[in-house]
């Protein structure tokens, strides 16, 4: 978990967006990845990867905001040898909710 603290400061071109937080900076960035490995298929991994972004401001002054937001995502790893060489074939989704 990472938390922004990040304000303007010591503007003198724009006074009035000092203490504001800068256009495109989110409060909080969140990210996991989650594997397991199937025991009773050897090579097989399920994978699942969740994001998510705090509110930003759109605009310097602040007057228009983005809303935050979570990205889940999944997939299916499976990693073998064919005709002698290591292969991983995986089968994703991005954005499940």
């Amino acid at each position: 978990l990472t938390l922004l603290d990040a304000k303007r400061r010591g503007s003198t071109y724009e006074p009035v967006v000092n203490g504001n937080s800068p256009a495109n900076v989110p409060d909080r960035i969140l990210r996991t990845t989650l594997t397991y490995r199937v025991p009773g298929v050897p090579g097989l991994e399920v994978e699942g990867h969740a994001s998510h972004e705090g509110r930003r401001n759109a605009l310097s002054d602040g007057s228009v905001a983005i809303a935050s937001w979570t990205r889940l995502d999944a997939a299916l790893r499976y990693a073998t040898r064919l005709a002698g060489a290591d292969t991983t074939w995986t089968l994703g989704v991005h954005n499940l909710a």
